[in-house]
């Protein structure tokens, strides 16, 4: 039962052929969504889905050429999942990366986190954010985050960029309740 929900979740997340939209997958699905294995997570994804540990507790999907993976219709450079005792523990959109989505204004990319965190409170049923970070750094950077907390997940938005360039935003979601209590807010991997 519980793996027909979990590939049920994951089945939910595929649009078409060549798009995967998780934002409406995981809004349906965030009750079962902590409940999927590697093995759903590969039926999905394919051979998009590398390992990046020799345990293959960490797993990357980015999208080929001619695929899109997005978030109600932004694209993703990249998904990470962590697995523990093969079951999903955390997920990772990426949806800005400055190596992989090339050069992002200032401005446009404010825009960009502000349309992000505008999709997911009603994503979360109407959730507001729990708590908000932000962490001035040196050369006019900075570092924010967003964290939403509600009976199925946990989720985090952070993004840091400098009046010169963007350098990532990405989402992760976490199960109820574990979400990073002292949060760090690291350079992309």
């Amino acid at each position: 039962m519980k793996y027909f929900l979990s590939l049920a979740l994951l089945l939910s997340l595929r649009l078409a052929a060549t798009d995967f939209e998780l934002g409406q997958g995981i809004s349906n699905k965030r009750d079962v969504l902590w409940e999927a294995t590697a093995e759903d997570l590969a039926a999905i994804f394919g051979n998009r889905l590398k390992p990046l540990d020799s345990n293959k507790n960490i797993l990357r999907c980015r999208p080929d050429s001619g695929d899109r993976l997005l978030f109600f219709g932004l694209p993703l450079d990249e998904i990470t999942a962590r697995l523990e005792k093969d079951k999903l523990k955390q997920l990772t959109l990426r949806i800005n990366n400055r190596g992989d989505s090339g050069t992002v204004s200032e401005n446009n990319f404010q825009t960009m986190a502000r349309d992000v965190g505008s999709k997911i409170s009603p994503m979360l049923g109407g959730a507001s954010p729990a708590s908000q970070i932000a962490q001035p750094m040196a050369n006019r950077e900075k570092m924010l985050a967003a964290v939403w907390k509600t009976g199925q997940l946990d989720l985090v938005l952070r993004w840091r960029s400098s009046i010169k360039r963007s350098e990532y935003l990405a989402l992760d979601f976490y199960p109820p309740g574990e979400s990073p209590t002292s949060l760090q807010l690291e350079q992309p991997n």
